[in-house]
């Protein structure tokens, strides 16, 4: 018990040191644009369902939990937190290419060769794991945000099975241009289009094609069919490419959090405007 509370105070730390911050991480949590967390989902929520209700419309015909998937979004962001503060845990002690340069003597040229071995660590190892488990939450997180738009009005267009957040973006642009002028709705497309786009082709070369981890070998090996850009063993440029790389997924992380919060706001504030137009255009 003893060793799990020292491990926790550290973690602890590292939320502090590097502003790692959660949706849910107490009750009271306040949001940046002043709503409080768990009072605004119910309001927004309820007034949907009242709508419904008035109006004789059948919005969940799925039957569809709006507690439990909101009990996911804030697990799902509390487990991006701790697995960030993990990366940051690791991330500067990972075996550096660059720092670990080897020079031998090539007899056939006779010249002296810079090299730059890869001598992973178990620093690097636990780094590694980390970094694809938080990729794998961002899309969840992202997921549950779809799913919980798609609930509130547009059940009836994509089967449950299929529903993700892209899917309900894209639906919501081709199918209901009317909302597409929200600035809400501007800010979640323009998110899917670029941030969204960027880490979840990442999360997909390590689900379906190679942990993060043995996408670093390889390429560091030069190996062509499992990534393009190899880095060559005597280039130093490269070799530090490949770390700051390695390095960057931290930082990364970060803006994501940031971003999963304000997409969070954005989400609830596209259903108010869904709502209200609704209301005005019967």
């Amino acid at each position: 018990m003893e060793l799990i509370n020292n491990i926790e105070q550290e973690i602890r730390k590292l939320y502090n040191e590097k502003g790692i911050i959660c949706l849910g991480m107490n009750q009271d949590y306040t949001l940046p644009n002043g709503k409080q967390l768990l009072v605004w989902n119910a309001e927004v929520i309820s007034n949907v369902i009242q709508y419904g209700r008035i109006n004789s419309l059948s919005l969940n015909s799925n039957n569809f939990s709006f507690h439990q998937v909101l009990d996911n979004i804030l697990f799902i962001s509390r487990e991006i937190g701790y697995f960030t503060a993990h990366c940051f845990l690791y991330v500067d002690n990972i075996n550096d290419i660059v720092k670990d340069k080897q020079t031998i003597f090539d007899a056939k040229k006779q010249n002296w060769i810079e090299y730059y071995p890869n001598f992973g660590n178990l620093e690097s190892s636990r780094y590694d794991m980390y970094l694809n488990v938080v990729f794998e939450k961002l899309y969840n997180f992202w997921d549950k945000l779809g799913d919980l738009l798609w609930a509130t009005f547009f059940q009836s267009d994509i089967p449950e099975r299929r529903v993700d957040f892209h899917k309900t973006i894209d639906l919501i642009s081709t199918k209901y241009p009317e909302y597409k002028h929200f600035l809400s709705f501007i800010w979640l497309e323009n998110f899917k289009d670029n941030d969204y786009k960027n880490f979840n082709e990442i999360r997909k070369d390590i689900v379906h094609y190679s942990s993060l981890s043995t996408k670093f070998k390889y390429q560091h090996l030069g190996t062509e069919a499992i990534n393009k850009s190899a880095i060559p063993l005597n280039d130093k440029s490269s070799a530090e490419q490949f770390m700051n790389e390695r390095k960057s997924y931290c930082d990364l992380f970060l803006k994501e959090i940031h971003n999963s919060i304000e997409g969070y706001i954005k989400i609830h504030e596209l259903i108010e405007e869904i709502l209200n137009y609704r209301k005005q255009n019967p």
